[in-house]
């Protein structure tokens, strides 16, 4: 979305601030195998993903939201 290739934890806060800059309370970025990030304006908080067996990732994103916005 903002052209940002992540490479570790400190790009994902780069890109997160820019969105965070425009009024947006917080911000999750889904890192696929190696997660998520949670940023609001005071921390930014990993959380790992479960290691699973991948059979199709068709979906994934809108599968990730779905549970989040349910939970």
């Amino acid at each position: 979305m903002l052209g940002i290739e992540f490479q570790d934890q400190y790009t994902v806060q780069e890109a997160a601030q820019i969105i965070l800059n425009k009024g947006v309370k917080a911000v999750i970025v889904t890192l696929g195998e190696k997660g998520c990030c949670y940023i609001n304006h005071e921390k930014c908080k990993m959380y790992s993903a479960y290691q699973v067996k991948v059979q199709d990732t068709t979906a994934a994103g809108d599968s990730f939201i779905g549970g989040f916005t349910a939970s």
